[in-house]
């Protein structure tokens, strides 16, 4: 009988592959639906913290496992952020995308950076009546 045939649901249990917290005797650690993975990976990409993500999710998983995760994944901790900084996603036509990169490109700065610097200067300085006409 070739090997693939085995259904491992049918060996006697000290052949069945166990669960490393089977072999030391703790519980089994529940694994993530991929439902849950994305989410957990969304919110990480949207700057959230463990503890943020761990208390949107309000299914008992703690921040430290979130964190084990990112690890997992190989993600870098300035890849994943913290609590004083958060990405925030635009939406641009695509018009608006061109012109925002080219001038962008023009003064060296990636558009995220060209877009940080003039939103970081308006909001220190409360111009947004001086620079936002009321027909946007």
């Amino acid at each position: 009988m070739a090997s693939d045939d085995i259904n491992s649901a049918e060996l006697p249990p000290k052949f069945r592959k166990r669960h490393f917290t089977e072999r030391v005797g703790l519980p089994v650690v529940q694994r993530w639906t991929m439902e849950k993975g994305a989410l957990v990976g969304f919110l990480t990409g949207m700057g959230y913290t463990s503890g943020e993500i761990a208390r949107r999710l309000a299914d008992g998983t703690i921040s430290s496992s979130i964190r084990a995760q990112w690890q997992h994944w190989e993600l870098a901790i300035d890849e994943v952020g913290d609590s004083t900084h958060r990405k925030i996603f635009l939406d641009l036509k695509f018009h608006e995308r061109a012109k925002l990169a080219r001038q962008a490109k023009k003064r060296g700065l990636t558009p995220q950076e060209y877009l940080r610097r003039i939103s970081v200067c308006a909001i220190r300085d409360d111009l947004y009546e001086a620079i936002v006409s009321d027909t946007v």
